[in-house]
């Protein structure tokens, strides 16, 4: 006979005290997961596009961006809690800044790959994100220079967008009149 895990809430999960360990996790279903770290590649990539986006909602007071530390409730019974490398949740959403994990899903998530990252288990992160409410999902790949761009088309289908050097990253009607060039994300 199997024994059956624990199952946490969301504020069981933020209780927990994981202590000095450096490592990152998220809670998935009930169960915790960790989460491998970024290289210094990815995250150097992730701050020259959070400062773009942070600058950008900020100037305009649209809402509230995040960093990897910041857990979105995805689900409930059981809880999912993601947290995405960048998240952008509009004021309408959300207009105080909560103690605990936000309460939905981002408007905008963005995954920074890094090499410990697996294909499978981030494209299972975009759907669950995708199928919660959130509008708009990036995957910056720092290796090929790429962003694919995800959102929910028809069903639980999504659609994919990849954008290479030359491209320009749209905020589309999530973030309205941002724009970041493909090549500005990448430079060194």
């Amino acid at each position: 006979m199997a024994v059956q895990e624990r199952l946490y809430t969301a504020d069981e999960f933020f209780q927990m005290d994981f202590g000095d360990s450096g490592k990152l996790y998220e809670l998935v279903k009930g169960a915790i997961e960790e989460v491998p770290l970024s290289g210094g590649r990815a995250t150097f990539t992730g701050g020259r596009i959070y400062v773009r986006i942070y600058t950008f909602v900020e100037v305009n007071q649209l809402g509230h961006v995040t960093t990897a530390e910041g857990g979105y409730i995805l689900a409930h019974d059981p809880y999912t809690v993601r947290a995405p490398d960048i998240g952008f949740i509009s004021k309408s959403k959300l207009s105080d800044e909560p103690v605990g994990f936000i309460p939905a899903a981002p408007d905008l998530a963005i995954e920074v790959l890094s090499p410990n990252d697996r294909t499978k288990n981030v494209l299972k992160k975009v759907r669950e994100f995708l199928l919660a409410g959130t509008r708009l999902v990036w995957v910056v790949d720092p290796d090929d220079q790429t962003v694919e761009v995800y959102r929910l088309a028809s069903g639980e289908s999504m659609n994919v967008q990849l954008l290479e050097s030359d491209s320009i990253l749209d905020g589309e009607d999530v973030l309205p009149g941002f724009k970041l060039a493909i090549d500005e994300i990448f430079a060194k």
